[in-house]
């Protein structure tokens, strides 16, 4: 349920249709979207507890400047992992340009 809700925030903030990206049956990002010149990689947890090594294992094979998390956890900029509580999520694009 909280991923259709963000992919419904996103899809009216970007030039087109987020992507998904999964390492076999191990890990999977569910959404890929461009933002400027980058690929930023987007993990969505319905609650507050955000373990999960999928972030980490995207972020070890492809390293991007910057990944996003969406959950129920207070927004927060923390070594390039920007976490956005999902009522924010169609406030994306602008938290982002702000980070």
């Amino acid at each position: 349920m909280s991923e259709n809700m963000v992919l419904q925030a996103l899809v009216p903030q970007l030039n087109g249709v987020p992507y998904y990206w999964t390492s076999g049956n191990q890990a999977e990002i569910e959404f890929l979207v461009e933002h400027i010149d980058q690929v930023i990689p987007i993990e969505v947890k319905s609650a507050k507890r955000i373990s999960g090594g999928s972030l980490a294992s995207y972020t070890n094979r492809y390293n991007p400047s910057l990944r996003v998390r969406f959950s129920m956890n207070n927004l927060q900029l923390n070594g390039g992992l920007l976490s956005i509580p999902l009522p924010l999520a169609d406030w994306m694009k602008k938290v982002i340009a702000v980070g």
